[in-house]
């Protein structure tokens, strides 16, 4: 009996070793798709902390991209696009709803670090960024390009999350990527809190709202 469980104890360190190991370098190339959604967004004003208004900007979407993976680092670029319907809210008023749609591309870079299962499976923690550029909207049917204002929904995401590997042969393989994050304020809502700032004399307290969501791909990578 003690045997055996000696036998157990050194076969699951040599387990432990191996999923630890400093991982092969490898480069691979992906393509695929993805759907993403913010949850958050727009903007909230309060007066003696009491909320006497919002413009919500939720949406959700998805695209395509291409990715170069070295190992440890990997980068992205892809079109999408969006839609939504936002709300716009006033005490006294009543809320009014605005569809939104819109189309753009992306920038994305992140760190990771793969942990090789087996043969066929690896799991990889990353954390990175992806830079969003709106090149057209659509806001209740007036459309919007670059020039005229879109670019003013471009925003950079923080994300965290994780790739999940399936190899179907050595040199090809599935990937799954679950990602959350937030982003940071863009500049159509930093100028609607200076406008509302200076539509109330400063009487009204305005801040942006979080946004947040999850974004989920799926792809097929190449090994070179």
């Amino acid at each position: 009996m003690k045997k055996r469980v000696l036998i157990l104890v050194v076969l699951s360190i040599f387990g432990m070793i191996n999923l630890f190991a400093a991982p092969e370098f490898k480069m691979s190339l992906g393509l695929g798709g993805l759907i993403r959604n913010d949850f958050g967004g727009g903007v909230e004003s309060s007066f003696n902390e009491t909320v006497v208004g919002h413009y919500t900007t939720p949406n959700f979407g998805g695209g395509g991209l291409i990715y170069l993976d070295m190992t440890f680092i990997e980068f992205s670029m892809g079109l999408f696009g969006l839609g939504g319907e936002w709300e716009d809210y006033g005490a006294g008023i009543g809320t009014n709803n605005i569809d939104f749609s819109g189309f753009g591309w992306n920038m994305g870079i992140y760190g990771k670090y793969p942990f090789f299962i087996n043969k066929k499976f690896s799991v990889a923690p990353l954390l990175g960024m992806t830079f969003d550029f709106m090149t057209s909207v659509k806001i209740d049917e007036k459309k919007i390009n670059s020039q005229e204002g879109a670019s003013d929904l471009s925003t950079i995401w923080f994300r965290g999350g994780s790739d999940l590997d399936f190899y179907l042969t050595e040199k090809i393989y599935l990937r799954t990527k679950l990602l959350y994050g937030v982003r940071i304020g863009n500049k159509f809502e930093s100028d609607m809190i200076k406008y509302l700032d200076e539509l109330s004399g400063g009487v009204v307290d305005t801040k942006q709202l979080l946004g947040h969501g999850y974004e989920i791909m799926l792809a097929i990578g190449i090994v070179q």
